[in-house]
């Protein structure tokens, strides 16, 4: 029971997490190139931003990956100084972090927390693909500021908002059929 209310963005900081992690990221960042030159459609090819910049997309987005999940993770670090006895404490440790922790839908305020967390990713992602990525290809300064825009959206980490009980789910229904 505990493995499927687990929440998606903790896999940052468990040893087997990062197998999901490296995994995950990996794809996203191969997947998300053609997806962006679709969007875009300038006259360049997505192979060559892969194999120009694969490297640098990878860690970038495993960097701003994981400071979005340090963000989110912080709520359960303030949990620990946060006296339960008091009201804030209880609705703070029992009513936001509990309950965002198994589904980021259950309150506004853990959403809002989530959110958060993955809108810092998506402007660290940003910034960082604006000053290191994509400098190297012939793009005029609009292609290149319109590819950097939908990198960000498009490799941004919406699974935050997934809980192991929601994929279990899924993954239950659509491939064994209950």
């Amino acid at each position: 029971m505990a493995g499927q209310i687990f929440p998606t963005w903790m896999w940052y900081f468990l040893p087997t997490g990062w197998i999901h992690v490296v995994v995950h990221t990996f794809l996203v960042t191969i997947l998300f190139v053609p997806l962006v030159g679709f969007v875009v459609q300038e006259e360049y090819e997505a192979r060559d931003i892969l194999r120009k910049n694969l490297v640098k997309l990878y860690f970038i987005r495993l960097f701003s990956d994981l400071i979005g999940a340090f963000f989110i993770f912080t709520s359960i670090l303030i949990s620990f100084f946060v006296n339960e006895k008091t009201s804030f404490g209880a609705y703070f440790i029992h009513d936001l972090v509990g309950k965002m922790t198994r589904s980021p839908f259950s309150t506004v305020e853990g959403f809002l927390w989530i959110t958060t967390g993955l809108l810092i990713a998506m402007a660290i992602n940003y910034q960082m693909n604006k000053k290191y990525s994509f400098k190297t290809l012939r793009l005029s300064e609009k292609e290149r500021m319109n590819m950097i825009k939908y990198s960000a959206i498009l490799s941004s980490p919406f699974w935050f908002y997934l809980t192991e009980k929601m994929l279990y789910r899924f993954f239950t229904m659509q491939f064994i059929g209950g």
